[in-house]
């Protein structure tokens, strides 16, 4: 554990799993009384940011998912907004820390010291115990879920479960309700893409691409090295896919761009086009289609007719990359189309979840054992 803050290999998993979901069990008296008044919390755990939901105000915490450590000590100097400003001008004595990748959490410690951080200031204060729903990926190991949600209820949670990103975010789009045959969620978030086919069931389908948005920070510097001799920063890129970058071939805008010259080290502007940056963004938008193309293909026909016909979600800050929504429409001949929100989409949809918690139900659920 860090000391005290100074203050392509393509994964699927074709088999249906049950509801993450739904327990059909009687509740005693003392169950209901220790729920009354709690206030519930949702985490989504994310490769770039980390969001925390509350029931009844909303998202209250969007933070990037990045910890400045010390060399040395190893304790945390800063964590969230402050260590990612330090991005491109890190002091020597620390290193910047990415608990999260690919989806993935690769550093434990780091993880926990960032969910008890986080999430500690909403629990902080509380006269009753939070019950707590945490995304993870479905690739996390058993070991580190558990441990993660071990450290959700030393913060005073009552009960903490996980739930997979993709399907928070159909409970976002009401997915149980009784008209909906189900739909096909795509999570395009900064580290990898899950697709997954979900029904009033639970997961049908599922697939992973090592594939993210932070992809597209590595191309847009390439290409811009490449056609202008400018070095760009990781912030400036990162501007430049969220205010600018467009896969429209018709886009015209032009950006002045400000970065090092390769060749002499020293700064300059130049001009960027969207049609100079476009060949950056095909191979992105390309396998996210051929991915779905081929998971709506292994879907059972009633359910594909039905998602063919109703549209393909996008949620995810790779959702907001200009014309992605149009260009997989074409590719594919299926709608598709941007979730509500869809930066916040799965930690919504997990706070949409908690409203069934009492039945919610997985193998990894930890239930405090010192709850009352």
């Amino acid at each position: 554990m860090f000391g005290n803050k100074r203050k392509s290999v393509r994964s699927k998993s074709a088999r249906r799993t049950p509801p993450a979901t739904r327990q059909r069990r009687s509740h005693s008296l003392l169950d209901w009384l220790a729920g009354v008044g709690a206030t519930d919390i949702a985490v989504d755990l994310g490769s770039a940011n980390t969001v925390v939901y509350v029931r009844g105000e909303g998202v209250v915490v969007r933070e990037p998912s990045v910890l400045a450590v010390d060399r040395e000590t190893r304790e945390v100097v800063a964590l969230g907004a402050k260590a990612a400003a330090l991005a491109g001008r890190v002091p020597q004595e620390l290193v910047l820390v990415r608990p999260v990748e690919r989806g993935v959490v690769t550093d434990f410690s780091a993880a926990a010291h960032l969910v008890h951080e986080l999430v500690g200031r909403q629990v902080s204060g509380l006269w009753k115990r939070p019950r707590l729903v945490m995304t993870l990926a479905g690739r996390q190991s058993d070991v580190a879920a558990a441990a993660l949600l071990g450290t959700a209820a030393a913060l005073g949670a009552r009960k903490a479960v996980r739930l997979p990103g993709t399907l928070a975010a159909a409970y976002g789009a009401d997915l149980d309700k009784a008209k909906t045959a189900g739909l096909l969620v795509a999570d395009l978030g900064a580290g990898k893409t899950d697709l997954a086919v979900v029904d009033a069931n639970g997961l049908v389908d599922t697939e992973v691409l090592p594939l993210g948005s932070m992809d597209l920070d590595r191309a847009i510097a390439k290409i811009v090295l490449q056609e202008t001799g400018l070095l760009l920063g990781p912030l400036t890129c990162e501007r430049l896919k969220q205010h600018f970058c467009d896969l429209d071939e018709k886009a015209t805008a032009t950006s002045l761009c400000a970065g090092k010259d390769s060749q002499t080290g020293l700064p300059r502007q130049t001009e960027i086009t969207a049609a100079m940056l476009r060949p950056a963004l095909i191979p992105y938008a390309h396998q996210i289609a051929q991915a779905l193309h081929e998971i709506l293909h292994q879907t059972r026909p009633e359910l594909s007719q039905w998602i063919s016909s109703h549209g393909i979600m996008l949620v995810g800050g790779g959702a907001l990359l200009r014309g992605l929504d149009r260009y997989l429409t074409q590719f594919l001949g299926v709608p598709v189309y941007l979730g509500e929100d869809p930066l916040y989409a799965v930690a919504i949809g997990a706070g949409k979840a908690l409203l069934e918690m009492p039945l919610l139900r997985d193998s990894l659920g930890f239930e405090n054992p010192h709850s009352a």
